[in-house]
């Protein structure tokens, strides 16, 4: 059994079990026990907002790439012919995920300046807006894949048995080949929008927060309980750029590899060994970052 079998095979689907099971509990108790928890509207809709897209994205990236891997050297037709669409609404599950981390943290930080008479942003209006924007981001992904059928015929000793076995390829389309758009949407629109954005925002943001609350907690005994929350909060949400940063490290080593074969070929002219590996190794560090985000959160809140 190779590489592939294990990691996508075994690994992600264990590794996606636990997230959504994770994820669907905590989404049972955030809608059915939220007033027991103490915790405000916006934040809950947007713990809310993150399990489900986490979720998705585990359900997703097991059919897209869990079940190739076990079914392998054998095929699926259904399985093949609907990967072209699958893997869109992947990347649109992981891009929602992204950014309701960034959402998250974006709510704690306008929580805390609402002090100094600024009003927090409304969870709604984040959760609009990145479901918005996750769909007309990746839109255009629908039309990068396809399927090439091919017949092959299998010899048998006696001829009456032979018979043709049909085979499902996954090709690029012209516009996934097309070197202006690989290198500007591919190569650079995802290493800005999916790393670049998220981790400038989330270092700005925690560090305003951290600079927030180090200047409040001076006066402690005047805290009030939401402000104290606040402050260990800090933590998880540190807790999760950490996480983010070593999930998604992958996935940038392969853009930056991605980079440099554009820029100096104007195409992926070569995909070495490792760059396989790596690539569904991603598959399973994205899937440990989706069942992982909310398990942060409920180690302090549940």
């Amino acid at each position: 059994m190779n590489f592939s079998f294990w990691v996508e095979g075994v690994c992600l689907p264990a590794v996606s079990a636990f997230g959504l099971a994770g994820n669907l509990a905590t989404i049972y108790v955030l809608k059915k026990k939220h007033q027991l928890l103490d915790l405000n509207q916006s934040f809950t809709n947007l713990l809310i907002c993150l399990a489900v897209f986490d979720s998705l994205f585990l359900v997703f990236a097991n059919l897209a790439y869990s079940v190739t891997a076990v079914l392998h050297p054998n095929q699926s037709e259904i399985q093949m012919m609907a990967t072209p669409y699958i893997i869109p609404l992947t990347n649109m599950s992981l891009t929602g995920s992204v950014y309701s981390v960034v959402a998250i943290t974006v709510e704690r930080y306008t929580t805390l300046k609402q002090t100094e008479n600024q009003r927090p942003w409304k969870g709604n209006v984040l959760i609009m807006s990145i479901i918005f924007f996750s769909i007309f981001y990746n839109f255009v992904k629908f039309f990068e894949l396809k399927i090439d059928i091919v017949g092959q015929d299998v010899h048998q000793e006696l001829p009456e048995n032979s018979s043709t076995q049909v085979l499902y390829y996954i090709n690029a389309t012209w516009l996934r080949r097309h070197p202006v758009y690989s290198l500007n949407y591919i190569v650079i629109g995802n290493f800005v929008v999916m790393n670049l954005i998220p981790v400038v925002l989330l270092a700005f943001l925690n560090y305003s927060i951290y600079s927030t609350i180090k200047r409040v907690t001076k006066l402690h005994n005047q805290i009030s309980q939401c402000h104290r929350c606040d402050t260990t909060m800090v933590a998880l949400l540190f807790s999760i750029v950490i996480v983010f940063l070593a999930c998604h490290s992958c996935k940038l080593v392969l853009n930056i590899y991605e980079a440099v074969q554009m820029l100096q070929y104007g195409t992926i002219h070569y995909w070495p060994s490792w760059a396989d590996k790596l690539t569904r190794w991603n598959h399973l560090m994205l899937a440990i970052n989706s069942s992982s985000n909310i398990v942060i959160y409920v180690a302090k809140d549940f």
